[in-house]
């Protein structure tokens, strides 16, 4: 809990949630179940979603970021059974994203 999470990509910061209290519960539907997060729109189109953080978020809509640089901190906010982070890449087709069959590396 409380560990730094860095930017996995350049881009523009889309949505940021930050009204959650930082440890959640199984089906707490705060942040639409999702808690605390910051949507990333990567510079090659995807969007990244980093969920279940704190509501400590560095950054704020409409900002550039660049791959590395500190978003976030670990949560378990939202519907979240302990501390961890949901990462998802969705594409522009709006499905997820295997991160592996994309331009990022494994």
């Amino acid at each position: 809990f409380g560990s730094p999470i860095f930017s996995s990509t350049d881009g523009v910061v889309l949505k940021t949630n930050s009204s959650c209290p930082n440890r959640g519960y199984y089906g707490n539907p705060c942040g639409g179940m999702y808690g605390n997060y910051v949507y990333i729109q990567s510079d090659d189109g995807h969007t990244i979603y980093y969920a279940h953080t704190t509501n400590n978020i560095l950054v704020s809509v409409g900002q550039r970021v660049t791959k590395g640089q500190i978003i976030t901190y670990m949560g378990d906010s939202g519907s979240s059974t302990g501390t961890h982070l949901h990462f998802e890449i969705i594409g522009s087709s709006g499905a997820s994203v295997d991160p592996c069959k994309a331009a990022f590396r494994c």
